[in-house]
């Protein structure tokens, strides 16, 4: 068994199992009792570390959600910022140019990183228009904003990333110590029941019931 073949919800039912036939034991266990108790520490640090895991994506999740909205609202204001600026009077076919070198359909196209630095520059060249309308100027100044606020989300998330990859490097490596601790625990339960006939293997380490396979009854033909 490797920490690569199952996944955590997997282990942890596999550990919360085991030790839960361990407090329940009708017979004696004292020759397993120190990698028992090595298998519990394990255990219970992998689930408190794979709690740390879940809530560091959770918050990676909300971070990329927020993101997400952000360069939406962004996408959506240089829309309204085109709309705007023809109604201004500026060149149907490409109403941003002289204050920036891509059209608004180029500027979408862009990365966002890219796409922040031109929507800024955009903006800002919008706002010193004299041609300008109030009304585009104050889409600009929204789409400066919004912006903005998506560089700092990206941040956000990038940190948010890298937390969540870290914790989860550190709970696969608390893993690697469960996989050996449970193993350890197999074999030697297996050593104790065929050396003193005491069931302690097929006690903590039962056999999976096998699947029956249910045949289905032949299809009887229509006339």
């Amino acid at each position: 068994m490797t920490t690569k073949s199952l996944n955590p919800g997997r282990m942890t039912s596999i550990g919360d199992l085991l030790l839960d036939a361990v407090k329940g034991a009708t017979i004696s266990l004292s020759e397993l009792r120190p990698s028992i108790e090595r298998f519990r520490k394990a255990h219970g640090a992998y689930i408190a570390m794979e709690k740390r895991v879940s809530a560091k994506h959770e918050n990676e999740i909300n971070e990329h959600l927020s993101h997400g909205d952000l360069d939406a609202t962004a996408e959506v204001l240089i829309d309204a910022l085109t709309v705007s600026l023809i109604t201004d009077g500026f060149a149907r076919a490409n109403p941003f140019q002289g204050m920036s070198k891509l059209s608004p359909s180029k500027l979408k196209e862009l990365a966002v990183e890219k796409q922040i630095a031109a929507c800024i520059e955009l903006g800002l060249a919008v706002a010193k228009s004299k041609k300008a309308s109030a009304k585009s100027k104050s889409v600009a100044k929204t789409l400066i904003a919004t912006s903005r606020e998506l560089q700092a989300a990206g941040k956000k998330l990038v940190s948010a990333r890298n937390a969540t990859h870290v914790d989860r490097q550190n709970r696969d490596s608390i893993g690697n110590e469960w996989t050996k601790a449970y193993s350890l625990l197999k074999m030697k339960a297996k050593f104790v029941q065929a050396s003193t006939g005491n069931e302690v293997f097929d006690l903590l380490f039962p056999k999976a019931p096998k699947k029956v396979k249910t045949v289905a009854p032949p299809t009887t033909p229509t006339v």
